[in-house]
């Protein structure tokens, strides 16, 4: 347990900022040595850990607890969307569809789907952090005696 941040409920904290899965996600796409193959099954799968991360940000902040699955992700981006006039839900379900189901599962990897599916984690990431905003980590607690 990370302790309570501000706007997070005690025991969240770990998804509190997805950027860092999204910018692994889009290194190892322009690093992957096989189009297609295992590398960028396993990139579109970071994606989609980011987009879990950004919907569990907003689960938090606005249903305060956390989402119990997909569906309860679902709902908190389609509340978010109600409020603030964004399509966060339908970034999500793209980003589902085409990185996690398509691609990592399936193994069906195009250029398209994969296009629109960073295209949409990265829209996704972006507005849940405009809207909803991320709380960074606190910097780790020194251990031991600490010389002056």
């Amino acid at each position: 347990m990370l302790g309570k941040r501000k706007g997070i409920p005690k025991g969240l904290g770990e998804a509190a900022d997805p950027r860092p899965a999204l910018k692994r996600a889009q290194t190892e796409r322009k690093q992957a040595k096989d189009p297609y193959g295992l590398d960028e099954r396993q990139a579109a799968e970071k994606a989609y850990l980011a987009a879990t991360q950004a919907a569990d940000v907003v689960a938090a902040k606005l249903l305060g607890r956390k989402p119990e699955g997909t569906g309860g992700r679902y709902d908190a981006l389609a509340r978010l969307d109600k409020q603030k006039g964004t399509q966060t839900a339908q970034a999500f379900s793209d980003v589902r569809l085409n990185l996690h189901e398509d691609c990592f599962h399936e193994g069906r990897c195009t250029r398209e789907g994969l296009d629109e599916g960073f295209a949409a984690a990265k829209r996704l990431v972006a507005d849940v952090r405009k809207h909803v905003g991320f709380t960074p980590y606190p910097p780790p607690k020194p251990r031991g005696r600490q010389r002056k």
